[in-house]
Formats: C-alpha cells, sequence, structure tokens
C-alpha cells in the first residue's frame, strides 16, 4: 500500500489553477477547493503521485484519494490520521419522507447529509444557508420544481454541483434539468445502483444519466 500524504486545500488551489485552460470547464472544482481552502483543510494523496507537477494535479486532488481532511488545529500542520477525512457534504430533497430516508441511506457511506428539504424553496434556502459540496433533488417539489430551483440557484451565481430524481423516464425532462446546469439525472427505481456512481461523477464534473434513459439519449456520455 501506497503511503500517505497530505496536501493542503490552499496548496492544491494553486496547483490545479495551474493547469492548462481544459479545466476552466470544470468550474465546480475550483469552487470546491476555494471553500475547502478557507476551512483550512487538507487533502490526503499517495507520495509519489508528484502532486506538484501538472500532470498530477487537479484530477488527482479532486477524486483519486479520498477527497479532503479537516484540519482540527486550523493551522498549517499536516493533520496525522487519515482519520480526520471529512466526507462530501450533501443536501437533499424530496417532497416524500421515505425517499429522503432512502437516499440518505444510500448516501451515507460517502457523504455527510447536512440538511433535507421537502420543497423546491426550502432547497434554495438550504444551499444558501448551508453550502454544500452537492445537493440530490426531487424533480417534482411544491413550491419549486427540482428544475426551478436549481434555475434559480444558477441565476443568483450559485454553481454547487446537482443531482436529479425522478420518477419520470422522460428524455426531454432530462435534457431540460442538464440544460439547467444538473450533472445526474437518476431514476428513483435506480437510486440503489445508480445515486453514489451519479454523486461522484458530479463533484468529478461529469455527468451521469440512469442507462435505461441514456440510451434515448445517444448525445450523452
Amino acid at each position: 500500500m501506497a503511503q500517505e500524504d497530505f496536501i493542503s486545500a490552499q496548496r492544491a488551489l494553486l496547483i490545479f489553477k495551474s493547469v492548462d485552460n481544459r479545466n476552466r470547464r470544470r468550474p465546480c472544482w475550483e469552487q470546491y477547493l476555494e471553500r475547502a481552502s478557507s476551512r483550512r483543510e487538507y487533502f490526503v494523496v499517495e507520495s509519489g503521485d508528484l502532486v506538484d507537477s501538472v500532470a498530477g494535479s487537479a484530477s488527482h486532488i479532486w477524486g483519486e484519494y479520498g477527497g479532503p481532511v479537516s484540519n482540527q488545529r486550523g493551522g498549517e500542520e499536516s493533520p496525522s490520521s487519515k482519520q480526520l477525512q471529512r466526507r462530501v457534504r450533501a443536501v437533499i430533497a424530496d417532497d416524500f419522507a421515505e425517499v429522503l430516508d432512502a437516499v440518505e441511506r444510500r448516501l451515507k457511506s460517502e457523504c455527510e447529509i447536512v440538511g433535507r428539504a421537502s420543497d423546491g424553496l426550502a432547497l434554495v434556502e438550504r444551499i444558501c444557508q448551508l453550502q454544500p459540496d452537492i445537493f440530490v433533488t426531487d424533480i417534482s417539489m411544491p413550491g419549486l420544481t427540482g428544475i426551478e430551483a436549481l434555475h434559480r440557484l444558477r441565476s443568483m451565481g450559485i454553481n454547487t454541483p446537482a443531482v436529479i430524481l425522478s420518477v419520470h423516464e422522460d428524455e426531454e425532462l432530462a435534457k431540460e434539468a442538464l440544460s439547467q446546469g444538473a450533472s445526474g439525472y437518476v431514476l428513483k427505481s435506480r437510486i440503489d445502483d445508480d445515486l453514489l456512481i451519479a454523486v461522484r461523477e458530479a463533484l468529478a464534473g461529469r455527468t451521469f444519466i440512469s442507462e435505461r434513459l441514456r440510451r434515448k439519449l445517444p448525445d450523452s456520455k
């Protein structure tokens, strides 16, 4: 097993900004690193990965080695144990408590659920207050739909990665969600199989759509 090293989020952000312009198409990475830097966090990396080089920087820092680690002392000293590793902070929204419970159960191994909402207006409020790393929302909710809430957040300049949940196997709804800035569209019948994958892909700046629906969208990846 490779030896673990640590890199501060502040240094990770500097390295990320040094990578060529292809990463400018992934603004959620930079926003995430900026938030982590403000919280004086560290990332776990494997020694020998050349995190100081352009070739080994952004994608490795972001997704390969387990994410950020809290620095309890608030200084620049490296933490001493991977036990300090912080999970991804997520907000989830659905107007059915049973669905919220199912989503939380599926994500709890990798995510800290910092907020729950049962309508679109409450979702927008939670995102603004809690500044999570990602949110997962039902498409059909009172107040604002998931897509309307997403549109409002984007119009406010909030680009938190989003995964949409839906019972609708409807390619037009999926296209609309993606056009409003969603990174994932997961069918509720596929929560157990697809949701965690969709969250990982969204955090890595990629797009995920449940396979049955993806087959109807030949241009999707």
